[in-house]
C-alpha cells in the first residue's frame, strides 16, 4: 500500500520551490543565461462561436499547451512522501508572457489575464501550462464568390517578455489539433496551420520576439443560401420570359408582369439584407441580382409597349423597319389578310394591311522631446447615427531616462532590457473625448511593454482600442465623407516641463487593414496646447491625430439606389398602358407599392441624422410624391376616358389645337410601302374589284381630311393630356437624378 503525502510534506515542497532566495520569477530559469530556453506550443480548436462576415470579426474557443523545462523547479520525490507532480499557484512561477495580438477589444491582451489556466509541475522541472478561452480576431474577407466564399484567418501569439536570442518556440505539429472540433452549421474549417515566425518592427526598435502564426480557412456552407434565396430569385426572374406568351389583348398582360416585378422586388430586397455590405470586394452575386432588376424592368416596359401596340388599330407602315415588316408578312403566309366586305373602304384597306399578331420580346530632462508616434491598424466600428469610432492602433513613446544606464560590460553584455511594468517612470498619457470615459488614461486598457537600452533610451509601446467621437456630414450619403481627431495629453507636466515631438506629421498607415465599408485618408498629427479653467491656467502638452473616414459607395449604389431608379423609371412607362385596356390603374398601383417597399428599405439604410439630412433622403421623397401623384393621375386618366362628350370651350386651347391635330392624323389612311405593296400584288390576286375599293379609298381619304369635328370625347383629350404628363415626369425624373449626380460630383471633387 502506497503512503499518501501529509500537509506538512506539501508545505516543505512549495517552500523548497519557492524560497525568495533561489527563486526569481523575473528571471528565465536556467541556471546558463546566454542559453536559450525551449517552449513547446500546442494549439487545439474546439468550435467557431460567431464571424461577422461584414466587419470580420471572428470568434473562437479552443485552448493551447505551453511546455517548457524550469532548473529551479526540482525535487526528489523521495524526500516528500513520493510527490511526483504538483500543480502550481497562479503567479508563483516564470512563464513566457503569451500575447494575443489583434484581437478587437483589448488589441494586444496577455491570455495571463483571465483565470481559465492551469499549471503541472512535475519533479524532474518539467511545465505544462494549459490555457482555455475564447479568442477574438479579425480575417482577411473576401465575399466576391458568395455564398461559396472563402475567409483566411490568423491568430498570432507573440511572447513578448523575451527575445528570439533568449527563447526559442518549438511545434510539435504544424498544424491544428481538430479532433475535438464541434462543427457549426454556417461555417467549416479547413487548411489548419501554426508556424514560429519573428517580429521585427520599428516599435520594437530591431528588438525581434518570437512569435506562432496559427491560421486557418473559412467556408461558408452554401446550401441554405442557395436552396432559400438564389434559387427562388432564378425561377422568379424566369418567369419574365413567359409574359411573353400572355396575350397582349387578353387583359392579363400587365397584371402579370408588374405583378411578377413585385415578387421579384420582394425577393431581392429579401435577399440584398442577406448579401456581406462590403464595398471593397463586391460579391458578384449582387451584380447579379442588379442585371435580374434591370431585366425585369425592362420586361415590364416592354410589357406596356406591346399591350399599347396592340391596341393601334392603324399603323403608318413607313415607320415600321423594314425587316419586321417581312417577319409580319411571312406569318401570314405570304398572302394578305381575307378580304372581307367591310363597312366602309378605310376598313378595308385596314384589314389588307394589319393583323391582330403577338410581337415577342502616441523625458524627464525638458531639453530632450518625447517622441510621439501613432500607428492605425484597423477601423472596427463606426455609428453613423452617434459618430461614435472604434479603432485599433498602437502609439510608440520614446525618452532618455537618465538613471536608467549601465555599462553592458558589467553584466554579461546585456544591452536591452524589457522594463516591468509600473517599475519606471513615463508620462501619463490620457485619451480626451472618449465617449464612455471622457476623459481617461491609455494604460488602464489595452496592454503595453518598455524595453531600455544601456545607454537610457526607453521607448514604451502601447496597443488598444481608441474610442472618439467623429464630425458627422451624411448630406453627401453614399458619397459621405466624417473627419475624426483623437486627442491625446499629458496630464501631469505642463509645457515648461515636457515638450513632445512628432518625427513625422501624418499617422503611419502602413500596416492598416482594409475595411470593406470605409477607408482612410488625409491623416495628420500634431502638437499643440490644452490651456482650460478645469487645469487653473495650466497649459499641457497635446497631440491631435486626425483623418477623414470616406465611405465605400458600390454597395449602396449597386443594391439601393440603382434599383429604386429603375422603378422610377417605370412611372413614366403608365402613360403607355391605355386606359381603355383595363389594366392601367392595376399596373400603376402594384407600381407604387413595389416602389414604397423599395424605398422603405432604403430609408433603413440611410443614416438617422436630421442635422445634415443626406441629399439622397430628398430624392428618395420626391420619388415618393412624383409616384404618388402618378397613381392619381391614373385615375383622372381611366375616368377622362369614360367621358364621352366634352364641350370644346372647356377645354384649354393647346389642349384643343394638339386633340384636333391627333385626330386628323388619325383620319389618314395608312401609306402603303412601294416594295410591300409590290410583293403584296405578288401575293394577292389581281382582280378588279381590289383596284376598284382602293380608287374609292383615295377619294375617300380627301372627303375626310376636310373633315370638322364638332364633338370631342374623353378618350381623346386623355391621350393628350397623358403624353403632356408623360415628358412633364420624364423631364422631372431626368433633372432629379442629373441634379443629385451633380451636387454629390461637385461637393465630393472638392472635399
Amino acid at each position: 500500500m502506497t503512503r499518501g503525502q501529509t500537509y506538512t510534506e506539501i508545505n516543505d515542497l512549495l517552500g523548497h520551490l519557492f524560497n525568495e532566495t533561489r527563486y526569481n520569477k523575473l528571471l528565465r530559469p536556467i541556471q546558463n543565461q546566454s542559453d536559450l530556453i525551449k517552449v513547446n506550443f500546442i494549439t487545439y480548436l474546439l468550435s467557431v462561436e460567431h464571424f461577422d462576415i461584414s466587419t470580420g470579426k471572428v470568434i473562437i474557443t479552443g485552448y493551447f499547451e505551453i511546455i517548457w523545462r524550469d532548473e529551479y523547479l526540482t525535487w526528489d520525490p523521495s524526500q516528500y512522501g513520493g510527490k511526483g507532480i504538483l500543480q502550481l499557484p497562479k503567479g508563483k512561477i516564470w512563464k513566457p508572457e503569451v500575447v494575443l495580438t489583434k484581437q478587437l477589444v483589448n488589441v494586444e491582451s496577455s491570455i495571463y489575464n483571465s483565470d481559465a489556466f492551469t499549471t503541472w509541475l512535475s519533479y524532474k522541472g518539467d511545465v505544462t501550462l494549459i490555457h482555455i478561452g475564447t479568442y477574438q480576431t479579425r480575417c482577411e474577407v473576401d465575399t466576391t464568390l458568395y455564398p461559396f466564399d472563402i475567409h483566411q484567418c490568423h491568430f498570432q501569439f507573440i511572447v513578448s517578455n523575451h527575445r528570439i536570442e533568449e527563447l526559442i518556440i518549438q511545434l510539435p505539429t504544424a498544424n491544428i489539433n481538430t479532433k475535438q472540433l464541434q462543427e457549426n452549421g454556417e461555417w467549416y474549417i479547413e487548411n489548419t496551420n501554426a508556424a514560429v515566425l519573428h517580429i521585427q518592427e520599428e516599435r520594437f526598435e530591431h528588438i525581434s520576439v518570437p512569435m506562432v502564426d496559427v491560421s486557418f480557412t473559412l467556408k461558408r456552407r452554401p446550401t441554405f443560401i442557395i436552396n432559400n434565396i438564389y434559387v427562388p430569385i432564378i425561377l422568379m426572374s424566369s418567369l419574365n420570359l413567359a409574359t411573353c406568351y400572355v396575350r397582349p389583348d387578353s387583359g392579363e398582360r400587365l397584371s402579370v408582369a408588374v405583378t411578377l416585378y413585385l415578387s421579384l422586388v420582394f425577393a431581392t430586397t429579401a435577399a440584398i439584407g442577406k448579401i456581406p455590405n462590403n464595398s471593397l470586394k463586391m460579391p458578384y452575386m449582387s451584380y447579379e441580382i442588379l442585371m435580374i432588376n434591370l431585366i425585369n424592368t425592362i420586361g415590364v416596359g416592354w410589357s406596356i409597349f406591346i399591350v399599347h401596340l396592340a391596341n393601334v388599330k392603324r399603323v403608318d407602315t413607313k415607320r415600321i423597319p423594314s425587316f419586321i415588316l417581312k417577319v409580319v408578312m411571312k406569318r401570314r403566309n405570304l398572302s394578305i389578310c381575307s378580304i372581307t366586305e367591310p363597312e366602309s373602304v378605310t376598313d378595308d384597306v385596314l384589314a389588307s394591311l394589319t393583323c391582330d399578331d403577338e410581337v415577342n420580346e502616441k523625458a524627464v530632462d525638458s531639453s530632450k522631446p518625447i517622441g510621439f508616434t501613432k500607428y492605425l491598424l484597423s477601423v472596427e466600428h463606426f455609428d453613423i447615427s452617434t459618430g461614435e469610432l472604434l479603432i485599433t492602433g498602437y502609439f510608440e513613446i520614446s525618452w532618455k531616462d537618465e538613471y536608467l544606464t549601465w555599462d553592458p560590460s558589467q553584466y554579461g553584455g546585456k544591452r536591452i532590457l524589457q522594463i516591468p511594468t509600473g517599475k519606471f517612470w513615463k508620462p501619463e498619457i490620457v485619451l480626451t473625448k472618449q465617449p464612455v470615459n471622457v476623459e481617461s488614461s491609455v494604460y488602464s486598457s489595452g496592454a503595453f511593454s518598455a524595453w531600455v537600452t544601456n545607454n537610457g533610451n526607453v521607448t514604451l509601446i502601447h496597443i488598444g482600442t481608441y474610442q472618439t467621437r467623429c464630425i458627422v456630414d451624411t448630406t453627401l450619403y453614399p458619397f459621405d465623407i466624417h473627419h475624426c481627431h483623437l486627442q491625446f495629453i499629458v496630464s501631469d507636466y505642463r509645457i515648461e516641463e515636457l515638450m513632445i515631438h512628432i518625427p513625422t506629421g501624418n499617422m503611419n498607415t502602413k500596416k492598416l487593414r482594409e475595411n470593406g465599408e470605409w477607408y482612410i485618408e488625409n491623416t495628420n498629427a500634431a502638437v499643440g496646447y490644452v490651456q482650460e479653467e478645469r487645469f487653473k491656467h495650466i497649459t499641457v502638452p497635446m497631440v491631435d491625430v486626425s483623418f477623414s473616414l470616406k465611405r465605400r459607395p458600390t454597395f449602396i449604389i449597386n443594391n439601393i439606389y440603382a434599383p429604386i431608379t429603375l422603378m422610377s423609371s417605370l412611372n413614366i412607362a403608365t402613360c403607355y398602358v391605355r386606359p381603355d385596356s383595363g389594366e392601367r390603374l392595376s399596373f400603376a398601383v402594384t407600381l407604387y407599392l413595389s416602389l414604397v417597399f423599395a424605398t422603405t428599405a432604403a430609408i433603413d439604410s440611410i443614416p438617422n441624422n436630421s442635422l445634415r439630412l443626406p441629399y439622397m433622403s430628398y430624392e428618395i421623397l420626391i420619388i415618393n410624391l412624383i409616384n404618388t401623384i402618378g397613381v392619381a393621375w391614373s385615375i383622372f386618366i381611366v375616368h377622362l376616358t369614360n367621358v364621352k362628350k366634352i364641350d370644346k370651350k372647356k377645354i384649354p386651347n393647346f389642349i384643343l389645337r394638339m386633340v384636333m391635330k391627333r385626330r386628323k392624323r388619325n383620319t389618314y389612311l395608312t401609306h402603303i410601302d412601294p416594295d410591300l405593296e409590290t410583293e403584296a400584288i405578288i401575293a394577292t390576286p389581281k382582280n378588279d374589284e381590289v383596284q376598284a375599293n382602293a380608287e374609292l379609298c383615295e377619294k375617300e381619304m380627301n372627303a375626310l381630311k376636310t373633315v370638322i369635328v364638332n364633338d370631342i370625347n374623353g378618350q381623346e383629350v386623355a391621350e393628350v393630356v397623358d403624353m403632356v404628363y408623360f415628358w412633364l415626369v420624364f423631364i422631372s425624373i431626368f433633372v432629379l437624378i442629373f441634379s443629385f449626380g451633380a451636387i454629390v460630383v461637385l461637393k465630393w471633387a472638392h472635399s
